[in-house]
């Protein structure tokens, strides 16, 4: 009996992991959907791991930082070890630090933050964050990938799509505590000035339309977001149906 109850513990465990990743900020904010067009994005989201021709993708300063987000989240979310589906699922921020480790130099464990580039440790800090597991210690591993991306926004000069992968973020960790709270991060990385406005408004639409489902839950109405609000000067990735980006002459990551 005692053996039962132990393993039945272990499967409604499991069950419960499973919920908290079926619907929730991480994974329910596809967007790089808008983002299909460009190879790299499609190559991740068939195969759900990192090579090296993703990661010197991720490397190159001359690639939009907002496909290289979207890059990662065409990963997906998941569970080291396995997958939402059952199937295995390989360690894709351990691949990312070894890649890293080889062009900065130190050791996977201990890189060089400061010498990384602010696009990179975004993307490393947000494969952390994805392969959080629920079953050891979710705070530990998205505390340590929230510090990454404010690495990241600390030395990026100001960037929209940075502002809105982290809000993504610390919505998941609040995502069990306050649904309120989820809307309010969220919104406030979309609304906050004096950054450069450099992701997919195709991209910010498809996360708004999710996180908007949250909204209602908050005690007060608050002002709706408009995927299209980008400030006084506007999206300056050009054609957004081309897969965002900077244009020639602002600054790269």
């Amino acid at each position: 009996m005692h053996m039962f109850r132990a393993v039945l513990a272990a499967v409604l465990l499991l069950l419960s992991a499973s919920m908290a990743w079926a619907d929730s900020p991480l994974t329910s904010t596809d967007f790089y959907q808008a983002y299909m067009h460009i190879p790299q994005v499609a190559q991740a989201h068939q195969l759900g791991q990192l090579d090296q021709g993703l990661c010197d993708y991720l490397h190159d300063p001359a690639n939009p930082i907002d496909a290289k987000a979207a890059v990662i989240n065409a990963l997906e979310p998941a569970i080291i070890g396995q997958g939402l589906d059952g199937t295995l699922t390989p360690n894709r921020s351990a691949t990312l630090r070894g890649y890293l480790a080889q062009r900065y130099g130190g050791a996977p464990d201990n890189l060089p933050y400061d010498a990384i580039s602010p696009a990179e440790l975004m993307c490393l800090g947000y494969l952390v964050v994805m392969e959080n597991d629920y079953l050891v210690d979710s705070s530990l591993a998205l505390h340590q990938g929230i510090d990454l991306i404010t690495r990241a926004q600390n030395n990026s000069g100001g960037s929209r799509t940075i502002d809105v992968v982290k809000s993504l973020c610390l919505a998941q960790s609040l995502f069990r505590e306050s649904w309120c709270g989820v809307w309010v991060v969220v919104s406030e990385a979309v609304k906050r000035q004096g950054v450069v406005e450099d992701l997919d408004p195709n991209a910010l639409a498809i996360i708004l339309d999710y996180i908007g489902l949250y909204q209602p839950d908050c005690a007060t109405v608050m002002e709706p977001v408009d995927a299209g609000f980008y400030g006084a000067g506007g999206y300056t990735g050009g054609d957004a149906s081309q897969g965002g980006g900077f244009e020639s002459g602002n600054p790269k990551y």
